[in-house]
């Protein structure tokens, strides 16, 4: 009689109330399926998250802390890195990044240079944030839309080398 719902929004497609619509009809029906209570399941910094489950009538009962179980090294390097990311610890992200760069995996050059790009513009590294991302799409980075949306990368839309860069990353789609 107890449900759990976590939800993930490619960045493509928030802002347009889809994770909500969703989220919605998802605890609609579950309660009108015999759920009694359903728990929302997010990471504390998770603002958005939340506020729409807040949104959605659902209230905070109860915090925990939670642990990954990652086999792969450089799987567990890059998870880190991307929650330093999302953290605001761009400092402590390169550390996480820059230790995948050197090793032999399919994740580790698309998205070690991809997080060390984004904490190079975190910290204001314009250039330097430039290259690792040059060097992920060279490498097979193909998420055009966590590049598009981030935030931290906003800075870098204007720059003389971006339009090349989302070329290069949207070629790998295919």
């Amino acid at each position: 009689d107890r449900g759990e719902i976590g939800l993930f929004t490619a960045p493509s497609h928030r802002q347009k109330r889809l994770g909500e619509a969703t989220a919605a009809a998802t605890i609609r029906y579950g309660l009108a399926h015999g759920l009694r209570l359903i728990d929302w399941d997010c990471t504390a910094f998770n603002v958005g998250s939340r506020r729409l489950a807040e949104k959605l009538g659902l209230h905070l009962t109860a915090e925990y802390t939670q642990g990954w179980l990652i086999f792969s090294e450089v799987s567990y390097l890059v998870n880190w890195g991307f929650y330093a990311v999302d953290t605001g610890r761009y400092a402590e992200a390169l550390a996480w990044c820059e230790q995948t760069l050197d090793v032999e995996h399919e994740l580790a050059l698309p998205y070690g240079h991809y997080l060390a790009g984004v904490a190079r513009a975190g910290l204001g590294e314009t250039e330097a944030a430039l290259t690792h991302l040059k060097a992920a799409a060279e490498a097979g980075f193909d998420e055009l839309a966590e590049l598009t949306e981030r935030a931290e990368l906003k800075s870098l839309h204007d720059q003389a080398a971006w339009p090349a860069l989302l070329t290069r990353v949207g070629q790998n789609l295919g």
